[in-house]
């Protein structure tokens, strides 16, 4: 049997490719998820549970210490659930925070009391009670210490002899408790309450009221949208490749512009201010040669300066344009005195003569 890991804060200490990683070691074997953690992110919470519930093998999930919030939920997703006698089995209702006006206010409580009669709804698939006293439980914030999980229904064996250490584990569990809500709350983006309703069975609208909220229905696999922090926790591979070629990219770029310095100044300082404003090559290119020309000129003085080729190439982009060259031979032609028009009409060839 393979192990996997869930400890600390949901979607801080471990994230949904942590698991993903372990799951896929495991390969089909059967797993014991061994769970340690006061909660978290709701989002990342989601996508773990839905990992394992979608893992083929048989799973069993093991309370380890303290599973509290969304890992009370994570615990759910096991063929079984067992626990350490002194653990700790708390639930409550979703958190969270929100700045806006009133409706902004009211649609992130609508977005929050739907996603805690959804947990609502899978507790109460587990323990056999009403989604009534469910709610009543969450919203007490109730902590179960050993057994009395299994009592409750949320456990279905305890794994040691009884432990009499019930006000220190509380206690315990209480501090950890109140340390990840200043973390999530800390660190919480501001559209995480969005991400919260694409991931719910029903929309925010009437969430609360909603029938179809409380049934077991599976969470839809929808991802939300992901920023570069979360890339990069999640995809470490991805972000490292990502960020290559964008590095890559910027360095060519500004080589292709870097290459028609040295003619005059005036070349100079269009190339460098195409440089800084972020234009691809090809498209810096005529205004950068229009400069050059204009400071070639010694008659040059704003509206007497002669005039050059200067239409945009089809392609504005970078790389090849209509004189199928790329803008490091487009430079040295101008470095070599041709005039765009020139360029144009010798196409490749005026790179290579």
């Amino acid at each position: 049997m393979k192990t996997v890991v869930i400890s600390g804060v949901i979607g801080w200490d471990v994230s949904p490719a942590d698991i993903r990683k372990q799951l896929a070691e495991a390969n089909g074997e059967p797993v014991d998820i061994q769970i340690s953690s006061p909660g978290g992110f709701v989002v990342d919470g989601l996508e773990i549970f839905n990992l394992i519930k979608g893992y083929k093998g048989a799973k069993t999930t093991h309370l380890m210490g303290l599973a509290a919030s969304m890992a009370s939920y994570i615990a759910l997703a096991g063929d079984k659930v067992t626990a350490e006698s002194n653990s700790v089995f708390m639930i409550h209702n979703a958190l969270g925070g929100a700045l806006g006006n009133h409706k902004e206010l009211r649609k992130t409580a609508d977005i929050l009391e739907g996603f805690s009669i959804m947990l609502a709804a899978a507790y109460s698939a587990k323990t056999g009670k009403t989604v009534e006293e469910i709610r009543t439980m969450m919203d007490e914030e109730t902590f179960l210490f050993g057994s009395e999980g299994k009592d409750a229904g949320f456990i279905d064996e305890i794994i040691g002899e009884p432990s009499t250490e019930k006000a220190s584990a509380i206690s315990t569990a209480k501090a950890a408790r109140a340390a990840c809500d200043e973390t999530v709350r800390k660190f919480s983006d501001q559209d995480s309450a969005s991400k919260i309703a694409a991931l719910l069975p029903v929309s925010p609208a009437g969430v609360a009221s909603s029938a179809a909220a409380t049934s077991a229905a599976p969470i839809p696999s929808k991802e939300a949208p992901m920023d570069l922090p979360q890339l990069k926790a999640e995809h470490p591979e991805a972000y490292t490749a990502a960020k290559a070629e964008g590095i890559a990219e910027e360095r060519a770029r500004r080589e292709s512009l870097i290459a028609f310095k040295g003619v005059n100044p005036d070349g100079d300082r269009a190339t460098e201010e195409a440089i800084t404003s972020g234009k691809a090559a090809m498209e810096a290119t005529p205004a950068i040669m229009a400069a050059i020309a204009k400071g070639n000129s010694p008659n040059a003085d704003g509206d007497n300066a002669p005039t050059v080729g200067t239409t945009v190439p089809e392609s504005a982009s970078g790389g090849a344009s209509v004189t199928g060259m790329s803008a490091k031979d487009v430079a040295d032609c101008v470095k070599a005195g041709m005039t765009l028009e020139q360029i144009k009409a010798n196409g490749p060839r005026a790179g290579k003569e």
